[in-house]
């Protein structure tokens, strides 16, 4: 007699391999930008693991084309208060912000944030309200560290060291940003809004570059990390037509599933599911489930499978 119950082990043939913690193949590309030299900042992000490449761009002698910005995975501003300010910074900010919109990333550095006209982006960047952190002032004198973490789980702020600094800006939180850290004084160091995160430390002191450039790194690896996927568990129930999943991530920083049921020469039609999915009022024949992890930097974009068979 048929068996009306199967259960399946997890195989080979049920992970997804493509997990990816870069958007980059070989690492992440970084441009730093603004209209001052920053080679130590430069140097600082090319030395973090996982950085492929470290490019600058001058702002105040031009503006960054679409395909400039998009051929990296994070952009770091600092602020553009040597020279004059910056080239066009209408146009900078329009291009910034459609970069984030089409899945860039952007790391805000003082005096990227400093209340001097010229210093920061407009546009749709300023308008549409990106920035983490609204417009301060430039507080030169004000050393400080890093005081209350406030979300130390975060994996934007994991490994920080003292990040003393002594050239810094005092920011308020823009309206629906949160808020990851503060410094020992109090004021703001380090929030988060979308896809850009800023801090009010400056990229010109030299005991503040490591952190800034751990900063950088946990910021790229963060929001473009591309988890993998694995079935953990598969029953197919043919008396009753059903078939249930389980499944989880493979990589860091998974915020959900996306799952599809499609039957043979049929396109997978893909919706958002949970760690569990189950179909009911199946029709005899053979069907193929498909789920993709989905982390900052997208959905795995190899889909773990299986394929079973509904029987009379």
């Amino acid at each position: 007699m048929r068996s009306a119950f199967v259960l399946l082990v997890v195989s080979c043939a049920l992970l997804s391999v493509a997990a990816s913690t870069t958007a980059s193949s070989g690492g992440l590309k970084v441009m730093v930008a603004g209209s001052c030299a920053h080679l130590g900042l430069v140097t600082a992000i090319a030395g973090q693991s996982g950085i492929a490449s470290v490019t600058t761009f001058d702002t105040n002698a031009g503006t960054p084309t679409p395909g400039q910005l998009a051929a990296n995975d994070l952009v770091v501003d600092t602020g553009d208060f040597c020279n004059g300010g910056y080239h066009d910074p209408t146009t900078y900010g329009d291009r910034l912000a459609d970069y984030v919109d089409q899945g860039g990333v952007v790391l805000q550095a003082a005096y990227d944030n400093w209340n001097k006209q010229g210093t920061y982006p407009t546009g749709r960047f300023a308008s549409g309200g990106y920035p983490p952190l609204g417009l301060g002032p430039n507080t030169p004198t004000k050393a400080t560290t890093l005081g209350n973490v406030v979300r130390p789980r975060n994996p934007i702020v994991q490994g920080l060291d003292t990040f003393a600094t002594a050239h810094n800006t005092t920011t308020p939180l823009a309206p629906g940003a949160t808020l990851l850290a503060k410094w020992a004084d109090g004021r703001a160091a380090i929030a988060v809004k979308g896809r850009v995160v800023a801090t009010s430390a400056s990229a010109y002191d030299s005991t503040a570059l490591p952190d800034l450039a751990r900063l950088a790194r946990n910021t790229a690896e963060y929001f473009n990390a591309v988890p993998g996927t694995k079935i953990t568990k598969v029953r197919i129930y043919s008396s009753a037509r059903t078939a249930e999943f389980r499944f989880e991530a493979v990589g860091p920083f998974s915020s959900g599933f996306r799952c599809a049921l499609k039957k043979p020469r049929t396109k997978a039609t893909f919706t958002a599911c949970h760690v569990h999915a189950k179909y009911t009022r199946l029709r005899v024949g053979t069907y193929t489930f498909e789920v993709a992890a989905v982390g900052p930097g997208g959905a795995d974009p190899t889909p773990a499978k299986t394929s079973f068979r509904i029987t009379p």
